[in-house]
């Protein structure tokens, strides 16, 4: 999926890192899988963030189409992430969405 997306992107001159940390963390839930990934498009003013923070709540529990959607969401409609120290951050940033 990420091989494809960074050849669609590529084509609106945007270039697609993927960047593996090696990090121990307790995956209790989705929520903390969602939140294990983040996104960064610092072109537009978005820092690293997690990926449950871009999305909200998960619709399908796909992680691939979340994954997805988050790094779309970033590129093509970066005013809808609510930046860092907003008011409206959630309460814990764990993608579900409260």
């Amino acid at each position: 999926m990420l091989t494809e997306m960074k050849e669609e992107l590529f084509r609106f001159g945007i270039q697609l890192r993927c960047i593996e940390e090696e990090f121990v963390s307790e995956i209790r839930g989705y929520q903390d899988l969602l939140n294990s990934m983040r996104v960064a498009y610092p072109a537009a003013g978005i820092g690293s963030l997690p990926l449950g923070r871009v999305i909200g709540a998960s619709k399908t529990l796909d992680i691939v189409e979340d994954l997805r959607r988050g790094i779309n969401r970033v590129v093509f409609a970066p005013e809808t992430v609510e930046p860092s120290g907003s008011d409206k951050m959630v309460c814990h940033d764990c993608g579900c969405g409260c």
